[in-house]
């Protein structure tokens, strides 16, 4: 992602209207379906990596799998670029969370390439619809280096796999139909070739519909060290 896309997608998510729009629309009707064959997905997961302690949700968007990811950790920290959309984040919070969970709940402002978070500070760090924004392989790996140095343990990702019917089709629209999305889709191999250079380690891989859709769900480990263990 250039200096130029990255504004105007600062611009796009900072807007009021369309973080509004986001929470209430992005994933209801027939969307929706798509938001519950996700939430499926991640918690196939989390039941894998068990509760933990602390949790970062990176980029948390509209807090969509804000009560999901409370439900495996004592505390969770909804972190995002977009001031727009942390605010209905919060609101979510507000309006669909009992007040007793209120306090394991934090919010932040920040970039994915400069966390504003200690070494190894949380369990798990959960990633989701952000990875298929960056069309450089250079600009994925500090991402995977930033995940990986505020991790202790896990890293739940989702990334765009190349190797889909929608990623010939939304290839197509842009083509011959003018309509640029930002999005980009990479292979399996590229993806396991960037965790491995992070020195990351893989353990699974899920798809919302394989060989359909682009979206696939990525479980990664962070190896143990002594300076961990201290």
């Amino acid at each position: 992602m250039d200096t130029e896309v990255k504004k105007i997608m600062k611009k796009h998510y900072d807007n009021p209207a369309v973080a509004k729009h986001y929470a209430k629309e992005r994933f209801s009707g027939r969307r929706l379906r798509t938001h519950k064959k996700e939430e499926k997905m991640v918690e196939r997961f989390l039941k894998i990596v068990g509760k933990n302690e602390s949790i970062l949700d990176l980029p948390c968007g509209t807090g969509r799998f804000q009560k999901q990811l409370s439900e495996y950790t004592f505390s969770l920290t909804e972190m995002d670029f977009s001031s727009a959309m942390l605010k209905e984040a919060k609101e979510n919070m507000t309006h669909n969370f009992p007040q007793e969970w209120h306090h394991k709940i934090n919010f932040f402002e920040g970039s994915v390439f400069d966390i504003p978070f200690s070494e190894n500070e949380f369990d798990l760090v959960f990633s989701m619809r952000l990875y298929h924004h960056f069309s450089e392989e250079e600009q994925r790996l500090k991402i995977l280096h930033e995940l990986k140095r505020v991790s202790r343990k896990w890293i739940i990702i989702s990334f765009y796999n190349k190797h889909s019917y929608l990623h010939a089709r939304r290839v197509f629209k842009e083509k011959y139909k003018n309509r640029p999305s930002y999005r980009f889709s990479i292979t399996i191999e590229q993806f396991k070739k960037e965790v491995k250079q992070t020195g990351l380690e893989l353990h699974t891989f899920s798809s919302r519909a394989r060989y359909f859709s682009e979206q696939t769900l990525a479980l990664l480990s962070v190896p143990v060290s002594f300076e961990k263990l201290d």
